[in-house]
């Protein structure tokens, strides 16, 4: 009766450990299930976000390129059709002429090159319904003199308006220079080593342009700009005028 006493106690203890084991490794197991559900949660969202920014940085860098492209087309197509023809494509602006809006300095087109290069078109609005997009370009003939500028134009118009780079054309003992159109030096007083100061005029051959493109998102049909990008460059005809 003895021994079954003492084995019935032995069971009875080990039972008892057993049981608070268990009861003390719920806890930690729960601690584990919810630690383990953290870092993946926090793994998914890095995941997530990093995705979303290569996402938006791989669109800013396909915004970035479809509009320079654009800009260095129409360098190309201006400067070689200026070169060919050995004057620069101009609005057809006598000093005269008022302008009221930018408009009225906007080149439409590059003519074609007869075996060269056909007719480009600089007035453009194109949509990119693959992307929800859509670009405008317009390209604009500076070499206008500021006091071609109508007065009293409003605010908005003249924010517009892309400021003038006039060139002209210094003839001086029979040499040309570059002279920009600002200038009010006295055509009488003669320079020495210079020879004869025999005034100001255009030059043909010279042009100066500001392009203009404009990105948009398309958000419910409506134009969100999301990218604007203006450039200005001269570019001079190489060789004699035709």
């Amino acid at each position: 009766m003895k021994k079954q006493a003492i084995a019935k106690n032995f069971f009875s203890f080990h039972a008892g450990q057993g049981g608070r084991r268990r009861g003390m490794g719920l806890p930690t197991a729960l601690l584990i299930i919810l630690i383990g559900a953290a870092l993946m949660t926090f793994a998914f969202d890095a995941a997530a976000r990093f995705r979303y920014m290569s996402f938006q940085q791989e669109r800013m860098y396909l915004d970035h390129t479809l509009v320079t492209g654009y800009i260095e087309e129409v360098k190309g197509r201006i400067s070689k059709y200026n070169s060919e023809k050995k004057h620069a494509l101009k609005k057809d602006l006598s000093s005269g002429d008022v302008i009221t809006m930018a408009e009225d300095l906007l080149l439409t087109e590059v003519p074609a090159i007869s075996g060269v290069l056909p007719q480009y078109n600089l007035n453009l609005d194109i949509p990119i319904p693959e992307r929800q997009q859509a670009l405008t370009l317009r390209v604009y003939d500076v070499s206008y003199a500021a006091a071609q500028v109508a007065e009293g134009i409003s605010s908005t118009a003249l924010a517009r308006m892309p400021p003038p780079i006039p060139l002209m054309r210094k003839v001086v003992g029979g040499h040309d220079g570059l002279k920009p159109g600002g200038d009010t030096e006295d055509p009488s007083v003669s320079k020495p080593g210079q020879g004869d100061y025999t005034g100001i005029e255009k030059s043909e051959r010279e042009g100066s342009y500001l392009i203009r493109v404009e990105l948009f998102n398309v958000v419910n049909g409506q134009k969100v700009r999301t990218r604007l990008l203006e450039e200005a460059f001269v570019q001079i005809a190489s060789g004699d005028k035709d």
